[in-house]
């Protein structure tokens, strides 16, 4: 990452308990999640530690790959797109081979837009993985088309089991769906869903899951 530079994770500006050294820029610190109990050890010995952002005092992390090869893949992605993809010349794609990595310049198609492009984060989905703010874009836009059965089920591929171990988020995207459909009874299921996972993984934090979760009658576990 251009313009980065690793930050020890002993640097009290950039706390991030669990993460061994990571690279800080700016008001942002990446870094990799080491769990003390991992939720899906299967999953971690497959794919290994996921790649999470966070900045400093902040109480969250913000997942931005379930693993280190799917972040640098999706990177490369993006840089080709930049370049009108096809193929196109990348400096970060010049240093990690075939045999380093999935990603082989050309993969994205020629013509696709850079940025949050759906032709771009169809690509992602397809050849590269499954990431938390792709998914919630797909969603976005499928409700912006007034498509809510396409949402629907695009929230249920994105929360369902073993794609983000751990990871509350998935349920509360589709809780927001829900909500916003007036179907309230399942966006409080997913709520609640999302609250028994680790708090520091919600993308609104958990007063606004509480809310959805109707948590006076909550029963929180662990």
């Amino acid at each position: 990452m251009t313009g980065w530079a690793p930050a020890p994770p002993s640097a009290s500006s950039t706390p991030l308990p669990g993460s061994p050294p990571h690279p800080a820029g700016g008001d942002f610190v990446i870094g990799l999640l080491r769990w003390a109990t991992a939720p899906d050890a299967a999953s971690l010995a497959e794919r290994g530690l996921p790649v999470v952002l966070t900045t400093p005092g902040s109480p969250r992390l913000t997942l931005l790959a379930r693993s280190a090869e799917e972040f640098v893949h999706r990177a490369l992605a993006e840089e080709e797109a930049a370049g009108g993809g096809g193929g196109a010349s990348s400096p970060y794609a010049a240093a990690v081979g075939p045999a380093d990595s999935p990603y082989t310049p050309g993969d994205v198609p020629a013509g696709t837009a850079p940025g949050p492009s759906p032709a771009l984060d169809a690509h992602l989905v397809r050849r590269v993985g499954v990431f938390p703010d792709v998914a919630e874009r797909l969603i976005a836009r499928h409700l912006g088309r007034g498509d809510t059965m396409s949402a629907l089920i695009t929230g249920e591929w994105y929360s369902r089991k073993g794609a983000f171990p751990g990871w509350g988020r998935p349920y509360e995207a589709a809780a927001r769906v829900y909500a916003s459909l007036g179907r309230d009874e399942e966006a409080r299921d997913c709520a609640r869903a999302a609250l028994a996972l680790p708090w520091w993984g919600l993308e609104h934090g958990f007063a606004a899951v509480a809310a959805l979760a109707q948590h006076l009658h909550l029963q929180l576990t662990g």
